[in-house]
């Protein structure tokens, strides 16, 4: 009986001892990265497009990428502070510049581009797509070339009056032939319009709302109190709600 306290004590000090260590912690991603940019450029047809690269520290084959576009003839360095917002979150970031007054093909191009850019040095890199205004346009169709393949599309401000039907069978919004369908449109979708938005007026977005539900396009809609046409990131919680909507469609997609 002795013999068996004593093991028993014994057994209970190693336990205090040994046994309580609990495992490390995993490690978790800080809550903003450090981040370094870099001008680059690169050609599209007849243009030569400036670019920036914002890219956090420690990315590397895992990290997802982002290609921005602005509308007609905006530029990268006019994206910079989304670049760099972006960046802050943990992505690898693309801005480049819209040729303005180019041809489709050539701004659908710099859409293309832009995310072999990001894939350079890894062809399995997750790529999400945002767009601004006209800039949704180019992206969308983007978004069906098959070296694309984004696994999100952020649409911030554009109207969508484009020749993408709902699905087969359905009228082209702008008539004439379908170019694609949105029930085929390859990644996940959200929708981010200023309320006071004067260019685009807020009920495009309801409606796209509308047609992606009729299309059983699985989408987020985000409406912007006090939004103009605008970026809107400094508008509160838009850039957390974006980056959400981003991290949770990049695990998804893997």
């Amino acid at each position: 009986m002795d013999d068996f306290v004593k093991t028993a004590g014994l057994v209970l000090v190693l336990l205090i001892l040994f046994g309580c260590a609990q495992a490390p912690p995993k490690p978790t991603a800080p809550s903003e990265y450090a981040y370094s940019v870099h001008a680059l450029n690169y050609s599209v047809g007849n243009s030569t497009l400036s670019a920036l690269l914002c890219e956090p520290n420690g990315t590397n084959s895992k990290t997802p990428g982002l290609v921005l576009t602005g509308g007609d003839g905006v530029t990268a360095e006019k994206m910079r502070s989304i670049c760099e917002a972006f960046a802050k979150k943990g992505f690898l970031v693309l801005a480049h510049d819209n040729p303005s007054g180019g041809t489709l093909a050539e701004e659908v191009g710099a859409v293309v581009e832009g995310a072999k850019i990001l894939r350079s040095n890894s062809s399995s890199r997750p790529v999400a797509l945002w767009a601004h205004s006209a800039g949704t346009i180019f992206s969308s169709f983007a978004a069906y070339e098959p070296t694309v393949k984004p696994f999100a599309f952020i649409d911030t401000s554009g109207h969508m009056q484009i020749p993408i039907c709902d699905k087969p069978g359905t009228a082209s919004p702008v008539g004439g032939q379908c170019l694609a369908y949105w029930s085929e449109f390859p990644a996940s979708i959200m929708i981010v319009q200023g309320e006071n938005d004067s260019v685009v007026d807020a009920s495009f977005a309801q409606e796209f709302s509308t047609r992606l539900s009729n299309a059983g396009k699985f989408h987020r809609i985000l409406m912007v109190p006090g939004g103009e046409h605008e970026f809107m990131l400094d508008k509160s919680g838009v850039l957390d709600a974006e980056t959400e909507f981003l991290m949770q469609a990049a695990g998804e997609s893997r």
